[in-house]
């Protein structure tokens, strides 16, 4: 479980770099997330060399801490360690080739451009005071930071600049509305309908009655306690029910006419049903002027990501990486064992 998420998230991480600024501009650049860096005591020794640059355990250690918070990791176990490291490493090389890039093409942010974002960060604390006390107290140059931001705001560009070419006809959004709209924009034949649950027959049999006897919904609902209701829509609410699902306990309100409730329905010991239709909602779909924005936007994203990721790995296959301490990444039959489960997982069904 953890190693697909961990995939998931590396290949978030390299199309969606703009996303993961605005999310967590501290956590991005490795500054103080978790307060001043201690001394543990261990001897830092350098575990890789990308493009000739020495990568040190103390910077992967604490990129791979920011990387499991913001992919928001859980239950790592030791088998997993190795695999986060060689996917930290790996966003580290992302880093250094689209830096190497930016330098190379001469892509830089403006200072307006950088002042906006150190505002954006200010903005994020309730006083300007407390935001220089949490610079202060982590200990964070704000020469550095300011580097920092604008160096990924030229990486961002880069990215972005990858994908201007990139359009939609007007064939391909009407072909693409044609072939999902069944999956996307489809409105099965159904009922609007009220529900309530009871904690007790006894209850759901009291508003049972009641609206049998022409009471209200509302109104027959508060003759019970609302510690014996589970769920209910009240007011003007409505819940949609597909025809289809009309079966096992819910086949016998199908043929139920409108505004009729339902005899009392088990679920379990302690879950009792009343549930009455109120509307016919015939079969449709969202017609296509609808939602052609939509469906073009769905297109468009989708080319992005994939041009977006055959940049990364284009750049990504200049750099060259040198594993220094091989002990701390997956043996190579992991990684051939990795490599399959993906290809397998990826792989359609027939």
């Amino acid at each position: 479980m953890v190693m697909r998420t961990l995939r998931e998230n590396v290949k978030w991480i390299m199309v969606a770099i703009v996303i993961l600024f605005c999310l967590s501009i501290f956590g991005m650049y490795g500054f103080g997330s978790r307060g001043p860096k201690k001394e543990t005591g261990a001897k830092d020794y350098a575990i890789a060399e990308i493009d000739g640059k020495k990568v040190m355990r103390s910077a992967l250690e604490r990129n791979l801490s920011s990387y499991v918070e913001r992919a928001n990791i859980k239950d790592i176990t030791s088998a997993d360690i190795p695999g986060l490291y060689q996917a930290t490493l790996d966003n580290m090389v992302i880093q250094a080739a689209l830096s190497r890039e930016a330098e190379a093409l001469g892509v830089i942010a403006t200072e307006e451009e950088v002042e906006a974002q150190i505002k954006e960060i200010e903005n994020q604390f309730p006083t300007k005071e407390a935001f220089q006390q949490y610079i202060e107290q982590n200990g964070i140059d704000m020469k550095d930071l300011r580097k920092s931001i604008s160096d990924q705001l030229a990486q961002m560009r880069l990215i972005e600049e990858s994908t201007m070419a990139i359009k939609t006809s007007d064939e391909e959004v009407a072909d693409f509305y044609e072939q999902a709209k069944t999956v996307f924009f489809h409105q099965p034949e159904g009922f609007t309908v009220k529900l309530a649950r009871f904690k007790t027959k006894d209850s759901a049999q009291d508003v049972y009655q009641f609206l049998d006897n022409y009471w209200t919904w509302d109104e027959a609902l508060e003759v019970v306690s609302s510690s014996d209701i589970t769920d209910v829509t009240s007011g003007d609410a409505t819940a949609f029910v597909p025809v289809a699902a009309f079966t096992g306990q819910l086949e016998s309100v199908r043929d139920l006419p409108l505004n009729k409730v339902s005899e009392v329905l088990e679920v379990a010991s302690d879950d009792f049903l009343l549930v009455m239709k109120t509307g016919k909602v015939e079969e449709s779909f969202t017609p296509f002027e609808e939602v052609s924005g939509d469906v073009r936007e769905m297109i468009e994203g989708q080319k992005k990501q994939q041009a977006q990721s055959k940049y990364i790995e284009e750049i990504k296959s200049k750099t060259n990486v040198k594993i220094l301490d091989e002990s701390l990444f997956p043996k190579p039959e992991e990684k051939t064992e990795e490599l399959a489960e993906q290809v397998s997982a990826d792989k359609p069904t027939e």
